[in-house]
């Protein structure tokens, strides 16, 4: 015979159990990407800067967004790692990719390589490139700055700074992302102004 009390009880319990499952379901992991649309097929010109070989690296990047998760300023001295929103691979991997692909598109050329990779050997052209700042603020504002140094065979090296910011027309995660894309290529579009001003070889 049921009595009161154990309906009850068993009522709890159910209870109990529904709150767990409830408890248990998190927010599904969103992974973003800092890849460029591909570069034409592009037979290499005439224009010098188009024959080079240039290699980029090394590139280093700040500590604090060289991790999996997205990192967004919330304050002026606070920052927030989104656990749930994360690169889909690493930092250090995809910006070098990234820049290396606006670069070639500026350029209009087939010869720009990142340090490592195959066919990245003997260069004519080196660049360093130092990310000072690599940050976005949601719905706000995404910001590359960089030091960068050319390195050209028979050259002497030439530095220079890239601060390129870009406004977001858009809250959330993937307009950020997009944000720090438009603001890597602008890196890229200094860099191609610099190899277009170096001394051509004759």
């Amino acid at each position: 015979m049921t009595t009161p009390s154990s309906m009850l009880f068993r009522f709890a319990v159910l209870l109990l159990a529904l709150a767990s499952a409830g408890c248990g379901t998190s927010p599904k992991t969103q992974l973003y990407a800092l890849q460029a649309s591909p570069v034409p097929q592009l037979d290499d010109g005439n224009r010098a800067e188009s024959r080079l070989h240039v290699v980029i690296g090394p590139v280093t990047l700040p500590e604090l967004v060289d991790r999996p998760q997205i990192v967004v300023l919330t304050g002026e001295h606070s920052v927030h790692a989104s656990d749930f929103n994360r690169w889909a691979e690493p930092l250090k991997a995809a910006f070098p990719r990234r820049l290396a692909t606006d670069l070639a598109r500026e350029l209009k050329s087939t010869r720009v390589r990142i340090q490592g990779q195959e066919g990245a050997g003997d260069a004519d052209l080196r660049i360093d490139v130092d990310v000072l700042r690599f940050e976005a603020a949601l719905g706000d504002f995404a910001l590359v700055e960089a030091v960068w140094t050319l390195r050209r065979k028979g050259q002497p090296p030439r530095s220079g700074r890239s601060f390129v910011r870009e406004r977001l027309t858009a809250d959330g995660y993937p307009a950020l992302v997009a944000g720090l894309g438009r603001a890597t290529a602008g890196v890229g579009h200094d860099l191609a102004g610099a190899i277009r001003e170096l001394p051509q070889e004759r």
